[in-house]
Parts: C-alpha cells; sequence; structure tokens
C-alpha cells in the first residue's frame, strides 16, 4: 500500500516534527503523474489542517497605558 509521509516541523523550536501519514484515499487523486509542484499545492491544504489541529493559538490586545 502506497503512503506518504509529511514532515511538520516548527522553526521557532528545534528539532520539533510531527509526522502526518497519508494512506488511501487521503493521498491526492493524481499524485504519481503530478509533478513536484502540483504535489506541493496539493500538500498546502492537508499541511495547514494538520498544523490547525496540533496548534492552539490565542492572542489578546492591551492598552500600553493599563496593562489589566
Amino acid at each position: 500500500m502506497k503512503r506518504i509521509v509529511v514532515h511538520v516541523g516548527m522553526n521557532a523550536i528545534a528539532g520539533s516534527t510531527q509526522e502526518l501519514v497519508l494512506t488511501g484515499d487521503e493521498i491526492p487523486a493524481g499524485w504519481d503523474q503530478m509533478t513536484e509542484g502540483e504535489k506541493s499545492a496539493a500538500m498546502e491544504p492537508i499541511v495547514q489542517v494538520c498544523i490547525e489541529n496540533e496548534i492552539d493559538a490565542g492572542w489578546g490586545e492591551y492598552n500600553d497605558e493599563d496593562p489589566k
């Protein structure tokens, strides 16, 4: 069975890597006939979903004069 392993690393944390393994129907249709550019484009939304599932980010807004 064909499988594709995508390595997702965070630039800010040296050595951090998460593996995303795609098999069967998870592999984009036509993968074997795609160019490297097409493969990168097909992987972009898949990797983005992986990142969104792994990272919980938030923010706050503060007035410098009143840090409450």
